[in-house]
């Protein structure tokens, strides 16, 4: 064990055993979990960082993400998706960053996909960088369809953009939801219908979180659509 990894956990452990469960403490813990590869203190930590968040300094905050960040490239999957729900519920501005690299799946996969993919798609979408929302968007029609479907999830947690860009996400997402519910011509197979329906029920998704309605037909989002394009902000109450 190194030296630093041994002040940290002597912080930590200092901190929880005052009773000081605080940001610093479990970044503390966080960091010297890292360092000496302790799964269980790393997943401990970062299921309290995020609830503890908001009550730290800027710089105590700036440390976190930091150290969430390096947990976020760790090679032990529970801590590297304990990470990605970390940054997730913290939604941090540029956070995102720590997710990129699983951000650009291949257009296939040879045998299973790696959960990691899903997980930081997932956490994307929590996050809503506006700079991910093109990624998000090429995603939510990828070849494969847990990929596809989670992205397109994830396109519902963009509520705070700018209304113009809001406004025309909805629409686009109406406008898909549409689209995969148009009577065919001939009868689908059984994987294009599997697929039709599955991202059906995840734009639903998407646009009750994008809007805050609740809507549940087509015909019932066909005719907001029809509303919100006549008005500079639909979304107004």
């Amino acid at each position: 064990m190194r030296i630093t990894s041994l002040l940290l956990l002597l912080l930590a452990g200092a901190a929880l055993a005052e009773g000081e469960d605080d940001l610093a403490g479990m970044t503390a813990q966080l960091a010297a979990a890292l360092d000496t590869g302790s799964v269980a203190d790393a997943q401990a930590a970062l299921s309290k960082i995020p609830g503890l968040y908001a009550k730290g300094t800027e710089e105590q905050q700036k440390a976190a993400v930091e150290t969430v960040g390096k947990a976020a490239k760790a090679d032990d999957l529970t801590v590297r998706h304990g990470a990605f729900a970390a940054l997730g519920t913290i939604r941090a501005k540029g956070t995102s960053k720590y997710l990129a690299k699983w951000l650009s799946p291949p257009k296939n996969f040879k045998g299973e996909i790696p959960l990691s993919y899903i997980e930081a798609i997932r956490a994307a979408g929590q996050i809503a960088d506006a700079s991910t929302l093109a990624t998000l968007e090429d995603l939510s029609d990828h070849n494969d369809l847990a990929i596809a479907e989670v992205a397109t999830q994830a396109l519902g947690g963009f509520k705070d953009l700018p209304t113009k860009r809001r406004k025309a996400l909805a629409l686009d997402l109406v406008n898909r939801l549409e689209q995969l519910a148009a009577t065919p011509r001939r009868k689908w197979s059984e994987e294009v219908a599997t697929r039709k329906a599955t991202l059906g029920a995840a734009t639903t998704a998407a646009l009750r979180g994008l809007t805050g309605k609740d809507y549940q037909t087509v015909e019932g989002w066909r005719k907001w659509k029809e509303t919100a394009e006549t008005k500079a902000d639909p979304f107004e109450s």
